[in-house]
């Protein structure tokens, strides 16, 4: 008898006859050896998966050992010279100046092709259990103007502003 076979044919009836001890043992000698390769794979992959976050956790300390406060002094001088912090405002800026054209030509988009219209409506449903109703207002209007016109030069105009708008994240970047 087959565990597959069991599984077809097993009922409240068979489950009486599995309660009794004579063919609980055979149930029990049927599930075992498909248990023992079960468990056997979910094994490896956790041993793997320790063996990998050990590593790891001794590599985090091995670096750790290497930090003393002359290792620490020339990080905070050499960023000093950079102007890294000058730099990161400057790029988070620039990228939160591109983001408006950025969506704007993504709205446009979806004007222009008729296939992502309804992926456009479902996430437009799903955000309005989470925005206010003033900006959930605010954006629909813009949305549906913007769906109605299918103006080309918008999604023109808004793809080269957030272009040039995020080159200059890259500039500062590579500053």
């Amino acid at each position: 008898m087959s565990f597959l076979h069991f599984l077809r044919h097993f009922n409240s009836a068979t489950l009486r006859e599995v309660l009794n001890h004579s063919n609980r043992q055979r149930f029990f000698n049927l599930l075992t050896p498909i248990a023992k390769r079960g468990y056997g794979m979910i094994l490896t992959i956790l041993k793997r998966i320790v063996k990998h976050i050990l590593k790891r956790i001794i590599r985090f300390f091995q670096f750790l050992l290497h930090l003393n406060f002359n290792t620490i002094k020339q990080v905070c001088i050499c960023a000093g010279k950079s102007r890294l912090s000058g730099l990161s405002a400057e790029m988070a800026y620039n990228a939160m100046l591109a983001l408006f054209p950025g969506l704007l030509t993504i709205i446009a988009a979806i004007g222009l092709f008729e296939s992502l219209r309804l992926p456009l409506l479902q996430m437009g449903s799903l955000l309005t259990d989470i925005v206010p109703n003033q900006v959930r207002f605010l954006i629909s209007s813009a949305v549906d103007e913007i769906l109605k016109t299918r103006n080309k030069e918008i999604f023109s105009f808004s793809f080269i502003g957030s272009i040039w708008i995020f080159s200059s994240v890259l500039t500062s970047a590579m500053a």
